[in-house]
């Protein structure tokens, strides 16, 4: 120890100074494994949430054709309980499930992210259970309230569409900015 000899070592501020150091490199390592977790079940994530998009766009198109030429099923739904049953049992179809995995590490993802799952798992329930509300509907129901009811059920469609499309471009751009790859557009 010739290189010690004649000066003092402050060893406990050694001690501290390797302490800091081990838990730097920890943190960081532990930073790049959630960057990592947090990418992969954002892209495990965007299946369930694009399957749901497109449920909700058929059940649009069944409800409301492209072009608007085709308004039978509408018809149908007005004018008697089996069309709203059927419109109801349409809606049942549509399935949003969060899996166990995001479940389990929700809080790997900002809260903008979050928000957005949580806004479109509520507006597809939303939109189940009116379809539902307007599916129980007796043929004595009152024609008024049955067209206010599927109003509501055709704007709840389209809010569910738009709030799962923020969801879907929000998971796409957690599985991907956490990589350091940024979307164009």
């Amino acid at each position: 120890m010739l290189i010690c000899e004649g000066s003092k070592i402050d060893w406990t501020a050694f001690a501290a100074l390797t302490a800091l150091a081990i838990w730097l490199v920890d943190r960081y390592g532990r930073r790049r494994e959630r960057r990592a977790s947090r990418r992969l079940i954002a892209q495990i994530m965007t299946t369930p949430v694009s399957v749901a998009q497109l449920e909700i766009a058929k059940f649009r198109c069944l409800v409301v054709p492209p072009g608007g030429e085709d308004t039978a099923f509408l018809l149908k739904v007005l004018s008697n309980q089996t069309g709203r049953k059927e419109l109801a049992s349409k809606a049942s179809l549509i399935t949003f499930d969060l899996p166990s995995q995001f479940v389990d590490k929700a809080d790997l993802f900002s809260e903008a992210v979050s928000n957005r799952l949580a806004a479109a798992f509520s507006q597809v329930n939303r939109l189940k259970s009116m379809s539902q509300l307007l599916g129980e509907l007796p043929d004595s129901a009152d024609e008024e309230e049955i067209i206010q009811n599927l109003k509501l059920i055709l704007t709840q469609t389209q809010e569910t569409e738009q709030v799962i499309g923020e969801a879907y471009k929000a998971l796409l751009n957690a599985g991907t900015a956490s990589a350091g790859f940024h979307r164009l557009g």
